[in-house]
């Protein structure tokens, strides 16, 4: 689960402990990242299903499991267990937008489709699978040292950093760190005065009423308007290309589904309703309302309210989430943690993060702070306890993951270790032997289906109504 510095380009962030703290350290081995049954991982119910069903071995790559599941359709790629029940939970949306009638609508809306530019759409509907390229690889950037080197965040007033932010959009996008240590490196992009194409085209979509009818369509299916699933998101673009083209069409085509997949997703993927209502400016307004009572830095909100990974469906998310919470201090330490997420998995890594401190805490939490540590973020509760979530599949005991428990940062006399999933016994062991306290398999409100605990079989089985 998943940056940047904005409003405190890097508060202070962690870096690794002096070498007499390293010396301290129980052993300087490590463990690789394993590859594991999925059966060890998730509940049964998520291994297969009418339509589906997913690779008997998932690969832990950036401490997020990575799944294979295959369908009649193509095999789709789940980049962690929460990717996994969101694209199982997804799969009547993949069959309703696989019907015949769907594809009669398509066919019949093709060449207009293409005369207004389309074309390009309709290869990505043919080959739905080919076209997704570089996928996530974890969240293992959050933890790595060159990320945690960004740290002396200078102020963001004359910082070099936001000349770029007016000429190219994202001055972070070459951070590295243990979130990203398998990322695929974005690639080069032109300024925006560059793209008068795109921007233009961007701008026409929306005057043709594009995305209000594409939320429609999302509605319908009962799935986020965002989703990034390679076997809906094309042609839900192109569902919407038809509405917009003629209304007529795509009404029949909403008629014939009939809204029998609404609420598919239930907690696994639950969207707010102002996702669905709101258009993009609109849901900006309203979760900028609901957030700026903690988040003070305008530049700061103002970025995170246009960045990209999180959507409409995750920025509403981390709001409300951040309302639960309701810190002292630290929601623009927060923001800049956000803005670093380059990917969807690494926006979920910061939501679940907040999600797994308003869990452990419930009202307790109020008044207490976020603390930046390095590329992510502690918790100092009220009380003092210093709280690490870390929503993560697998903790192995990497070398990233020892320096970034041996930082300055997350030294204390009362620490906690709040993990979705499980922890390696190498990992408990060295974990332990540094004083923290530990709690994996944490469910939350809308978490995944885990398999079971070994040490606490109950409290997984709450995270799955």
């Amino acid at each position: 689960m998943t940056a940047t510095l904005l409003a405190q380009l890097c508060v202070t962030a962690t870096q690794a402990a002096p070498d007499t703290a390293a010396s301290a350290a129980p052993t300087a081995t490590f463990e690789p990242e394993p590859e594991l049954d999925a059966a060890e991982l998730v509940q049964p119910s998520l291994l297969s299903g009418p339509g589906y069903t997913v690779a008997p071995k998932a690969q832990v790559l950036g401490y997020q499991a990575r799944f294979v599941v295959r369908t009649g359709y193509g095999e789709i790629p789940a980049e962690s267990v929460e990717m996994l029940a969101v694209r199982v939970a997804e799969m009547p949306a993949v069959e309703a937008i696989h019907d015949a009638s769907v594809s009669r609508v398509l066919a019949q809306s093709a060449v207009d489709t293409a005369k207004d530019g389309g074309s390009a759409l309709w290869q990505v509907v043919r080959h739905p699978v080919a076209t997704a390229k570089g996928l996530p690889q974890g969240v293992a950037r959050y933890f790595g040292r060159k990320w945690r080197q960004l740290a002396e965040r200078a102020s963001k007033l004359g910082d070099k950093a936001w000349q770029r932010i007016g000429q190219e959009g994202n001055p972070y996008r070459n951070a590295d760190g243990p979130m990203t240590a398998t990322r695929v490196g974005d690639a080069p992009r032109k300024s925006w005065y560059d793209k008068p194409r795109k921007e233009l085209g961007s701008l026409a979509r929306g005057e043709l009423s594009f995305g209000r009818a594409r939320r429609a369509w999302a509605r319908t299916l009962g799935i986020d308007p965002g989703t990034s699933n390679p076997l809906i998101a094309p042609r839900l673009d192109a569902l919407a290309w038809s509405a917009v083209g003629g209304g007529q069409i795509g009404g029949l085509a909403l008629g014939q589904l009939g809204g029998t997949v609404t609420g598919a997703l239930g907690d696994a993927g639950r969207v707010n309703d102002a996702v669905w209502q709101l258009d993009p400016v609109d849901l900006r307004a309203r979760n900028r309302g609901r957030i700026s009572m903690w988040c003070t830095d305008e530049t700061l909100l103002r970025r995170f309210l246009r960045h990209g990974p999180f959507g409409g469906a995750r920025q509403t998310a981390l709001v409300e989430q951040m309302r639960d919470l309701q810190p002292a201090s630290g929601c623009n330490a927060l923001l800049e943690t956000a803005l670093m997420a380059g990917t969807e998995q690494e926006a979920r890594f910061v939501v679940n993060a907040i999600a797994l401190l308003n869990q452990h805490l419930g009202d307790a939490a109020h008044g207490g702070d976020l603390v930046p540590i390095g590329a992510t973020l502690a918790f100092r509760a009220p009380d003092g306890e210093l709280l690490l979530p870390l929503p993560v599949d697998h903790l192995a005991w990497t070398k990233e993951i020892q320096d970034f428990f041996d930082a300055d940062g997350v030294r204390g006399a009362k620490r906690t270790a709040l993990v979705t999933g499980a922890i390696s016994l190498r990992a408990q062991h060295e974990l332990t032997e540094r004083g923290f306290s530990l709690v994996p398999h944490l469910p939350y409100p809308g978490a995944p289906g885990y398999a079971p605990s070994p040490a606490d079989p109950a409290r997984v089985a709450q995270a799955t109504p």
